[in-house]
C-alpha cells in the first residue's frame, strides 16, 4: 500500500513538472544558511516555517498542533504554484502580523526523499492531500478543517483565512 501511495504522489509531481516545465529554475534563491526570503519565490525541497518575512527550515512530522495553522504545498516547477506564490506570501505576511497563525511550507519535487517524502505520504494517506499542487491545508488545534487545491485570488485566499480565524 505504501509503495502504491508513493507511486501516486510521485506520478502527480512528475506530471506537474512535465506540464509546468522548468519555469521556476530561472528564478534564483539567495539562501542565508537555512533561511530563505518569502519574496525570493518557492524554496527548494524542504519543510519550512514562516518567521517574519523568511522561511526557516523546520521539522513537521504530522498535523501542526498550534491553535491555527496553514500548510502550503508547492513545487518550484509548477506554473500554478509560481502564479499563486506571490499571493500566498503577501496575504500570509498580512495575516501572521495581525493574527496568531502558524504557517508552514512543504516544497516538493520529483524524487524528493526523507522528511519531506514522509510528510507528503502521511498527508496523502490521511486524505488531507491528493498530491496536486499548489495546495493549502488549514488546521485548527491539530485537526484539518479545510483544504483547497489550485491557484486562488487574494480575495479567495483571504476568505479561507478569515474562516480559520472565525472558528
Amino acid at each position: 500500500m505504501r509503495e502504491t501511495t508513493l507511486a501516486i504522489v510521485a506520478f502527480t509531481v512528475v506530471i506537474a513538472v512535465i506540464l509546468g516545465g522548468y519555469y521556476a529554475f530561472s528564478k534564483t534563491l539567495q539562501p542565508s544558511g537555512n533561511e530563505f526570503k518569502l519574496s525570493s519565490g518557492i524554496p527548494p525541497v524542504g519543510i519550512y516555517k514562516v518567521v517574519g518575512d523568511s522561511l526557516v527550515i523546520t521539522s513537521l512530522k504530522k498535523e501542526p498542533s498550534e491553535n491555527a495553522a496553514i500548510v502550503g504545498i508547492f513545487s518550484q516547477t509548477c506554473p500554478h504554484c509560481n502564479n499563486f506564490w506571490p499571493i500566498f506570501s503577501d496575504v500570509i505576511q498580512k495575516y501572521i502580523n495581525e493574527y496568531d497563525i502558524s504557517v508552514y511550507v512543504l516544497s516538493v519535487q520529483p524524487g524528493f526523499t526523507g522528511d519531506v517524502k514522509d510528510l507528503a505520504i502521511y498527508y496523502y494517506e490521511k486524505g488531507y492531500w491528493e498530491g496536486s499542487v499548489p495546495a493549502v491545508l488549514i488546521f485548527k488545534n491539530g485537526s484539518l478543517i479545510d483544504k483547497k487545491v489550485g491557484e486562488m485570488s487574494s480575495f479567495e485566499f483571504e476568505q479561507l483565512l478569515n474562516e480559520l480565524i472565525e472558528r
